[in-house]
């Protein structure tokens, strides 16, 4: 089973239209269309992990049980595998800011410097290239919306988006630890980059929505606070004694529970 809206519309992506039945997406330098219930091109298939073995996935993290109770709402929120340099400046963009503020700062990217899709709305553009974003000047970057997160983007532009998708191999230790060499990357954005687009379900992201629904399921669990580096390992840690080699799973599902449950929308179109 998938549920494109749901998984569309659980933070991983933003680049994303909905048009009548229809929904469009930028990913990388693709434009991918897909529709409920009908097939997919081999890439659509691809970006939403069709070629996993879901229900063993959803059995193993549903032992959990507020894991379970969330899998039985969002039963076909999937993990998205996402091209690696757009999502490494997704997250970038994303550190505290809002989600109508990620996707409008995408958009304005995309459509400034990337080259015409042929899509709907913000999927009218294709992701831009490296080189592009790297010859861009601060002010072109910063009237995107961007703010202070420009400089990074600049200088993460000059990470290749081969380098990125040579960590889909090896273990999550080597990945982040390349990762947080990176410009504008701190753990929190490490893992959202190993989980959504690396391979690395075992990655935790950890924010604000997914601190609240572990305080919330697990009290006097998970006590220590992410703030510093030590601290967020912990709760990593953690994480994967409780939840197993699919926590990123997990922990999506939380994410998901949380921020309906808090009543919050999705930005427009997503």
């Amino acid at each position: 089973m998938l549920d494109i809206a749901s998984s569309i519309s659980s933070g991983q992506v933003f680049l994303w239209e909905r048009s009548g039945g229809e929904w469009a997406g930028i990913d990388g330098p693709r434009l991918l269309r897909v529709r409920e219930g009908r097939g997919m091109t081999r890439q659509a298939a691809s970006f939403f992990r069709t070629g996993d073995d879901y229900g063993a996935m959803l059995r193993e993290i549903s032992q959990d049980r507020a894991v379970a109770g969330a899998v039985r709402r969002y039963r076909g929120l999937r993990l998205l595998r996402q091209d690696p340099f757009q999502c490494y400046i997704t997250f970038i963009v994303s550190a505290n800011s809002s989600m109508p503020r990620i996707r409008d700062g995408l958009a304005r990217l995309c459509s400034r410097f990337g080259e015409r899709s042929g899509g709907p709305g913000c999927a009218s553009h294709f992701f831009p290239e490296p080189e592009r974003l790297a010859r861009a000047s601060i002010g072109q970057l910063r009237a995107c919306g961007l703010g202070y997160r420009a400089a990074y983007v600049k200088e993460s532009a000059r990470v290749a988006r081969g380098e990125l998708e040579g960590l889909r191999g090896g273990s999550y230790g080597r990945a982040r630890e390349r990762l947080l060499q990176m410009p504008g990357v701190g753990p929190k954005v490490a893992d959202c980059i190993m989980l959504f687009s690396l391979e690395k379900l075992d990655a935790f992201p950890i924010d604000t929505w997914v601190k609240r629904a572990l305080r919330l399921h697990y009290p006097g669990s998970f006590a220590a606070e992410p703030v510093t580096e030590k601290g967020y390992m912990e709760l990593r840690s953690e994480a994967l004694a409780r939840f197993g080699r699919y926590a990123g799973l997990a922990q999506q599902f939380l994410f998901k529970a949380a921020r309906d449950g808090a009543g919050r929308s999705w930005p427009a179109g997503v």
